[in-house]
């Protein structure tokens, strides 16, 4: 009851408190401001000026919000960017590595670079009887069936399938693979033979031997491999491998040895198609 008598008189109140205010203000059109101007000027003052420091202060932070959205999104922007840059820095620094080992190949084998094709290995056939790789040209880059591949300075194999846009090469430790072979001092002549192994993550998977060199034929380790031209499959010689291990054939006839290939066989990235 007390209640509702308390908020009757505030009501009462404010209203005439209000009509006081608007005939003042119609009685006293002049500019000069009376005594009820005066005092509400001096009660909403202060509530005026902390509601305009409120409204800046919510501003500013409604600005600082927008900001950082506006700055998250360029921050976004700009790690995409980075990425871009990132992926087209690591594509040059692949073409120049692509390069500089094309441009050692052509060198070390004295090709000119109209007498070659730079092909890039693609796959690995990991089949443990054969052994092949696929490289990124063919016919539409001019790789025509037995042509001979080369990397590192030495033979690889020759090209056995071509499709429009990609090739077949039968690597040199292939059991299907033979070349005609000669020692580099001696000049004996043998045949280089893949060999067909289980599969095993090591070199020696990659090895190749020597067969068929006359046991009167000087061998020492370390000794030179090259191609003789003679077999009507690959050009004169291209070092082939090195020779390892050396014995007899169970007949005593010929010398067998290991042969550890030029080129790294187990590691082929860039290689060479000659034309010829």
């Amino acid at each position: 009851m007390f209640q509702n008598r308390r908020w009757k008189i505030i009501i009462l109140f404010c209203v005439f408190f209000a009509l006081i205010l608007f005939l003042s203000y119609r009685a006293n059109p002049s500019s000069e401001a009376s005594w009820i101007d005066r005092m509400s000027y001096r009660l909403v003052s202060p509530f005026s000026t902390n509601l305009h420091r409120v409204y800046h202060w919510i501003g500013n932070k409604i600005d600082a919000v927008l900001d950082a959205s506006d700055l998250q999104s360029k921050n976004k922007l700009l790690e995409k960017e980075n990425q871009r840059l990132k992926q087209e820095l690591f594509l040059l620094e692949e073409f120049k590595t692509q390069t500089l080992q094309a441009n050692a190949d052509y060198e070390k084998l004295n090709l000119k670079k109209s007498e070659a094709i730079p092909a890039r290995v693609v796959s690995f056939d990991v089949r443990s009887a054969y052994q092949s790789i696929l490289i990124n040209v063919g016919e539409k880059s001019g790789v025509k069936v037995n042509q001979t591949v080369v990397a590192d300075g030495g033979l690889v194999g020759r090209v056995i399938k071509v499709a429009p846009g990609y090739s077949q090469v039968l690597l040199i430790n292939d059991p299907r693979s033979q070349v005609d072979i000669l020692e580099k001092e001696s000049r004996a002549r043998g045949t280089l033979i893949g060999k067909k192994k289980s599969l095993r993550l090591s070199t020696e998977y990659f090895s190749t031997k020597a067969d068929y060199f006359s046991v009167e034929a000087p061998l020492k380790k370390g000794q030179l491999l090259l191609t003789t031209g003679q077999d009507g499959l690959f050009p004169k010689g291209i070092p082939v491998g090195t020779l390892e291990k050396i014995k007899r054939d169970s007949r005593g006839l010929f010398w067998q040895a290991e042969v550890e290939p030029v080129a790294g066989l187990h590691q082929l990235e860039e290689v060479l198609v000659m034309k010829k």
